[in-house]
């Protein structure tokens, strides 16, 4: 716990969705967060600005996503008690047998990220509006120490 720095890159999506009232224009936060010791898998959380995640299936919620021009790819997520967020919880962890497999899911977004990727697309369903797309610059997201001001770091 001590002598850690843990790194957070917080992006906000380029687009925003009218999903009518109450909310009416929403946007999505994704995040990452890595400690310099490895000893915990990238986290990535999904936010949106307003509104709320329909209700997950109790196998988690599906996110279909699209780095540059490659192929639609999906992982599952695990709404928090906030229904406004979805990551990796317990029980997505129970689930996919324990921190192992949320550490796939996350890897599976995170890499080809870190690795180069300009342009992200996330296809995410909102309660009362349905599927709806995000798009985001993520070409700043190079390996960590090159996080050029997106990184965070914080020291406990």
């Amino acid at each position: 716990m001590r002598n850690r720095t843990t790194y957070f890159a917080v992006l906000q999506s380029e687009n925003e969705v009218d999903i009518g009232s109450p909310y009416g224009s929403v946007g999505l936060d994704l995040a990452f967060s890595i400690n310099d010791q490895n000893e915990r898998f990238p986290v990535v959380m999904f936010t949106l600005s307003d509104g709320q995640f329909d209700v997950c299936h109790p196998e988690g919620c599906k996110v279909n996503y699209k780095l540059d021009d490659d192929m639609i790819m999906t992982i599952d997520g695990m709404q928090t008690s906030s229904t406004n967020i979805v990551g990796c919880s317990e029980r997505l962890m129970e689930a996919h047998g324990g921190i192992g497999g949320c550490m796939l899911q996350n890897l599976a977004l995170y890499q080809p990220i870190i690795n180069g990727a300009k342009k992200l697309i996330v296809e995410i369903d909102i309660f009362g509006y349905g599927n709806a797309q995000f798009k985001f610059d993520v070409s700043g997201l190079q390996p960590w120490k090159k996080w050029d001001g997106l990184a965070v770091p914080m020291t406990y």
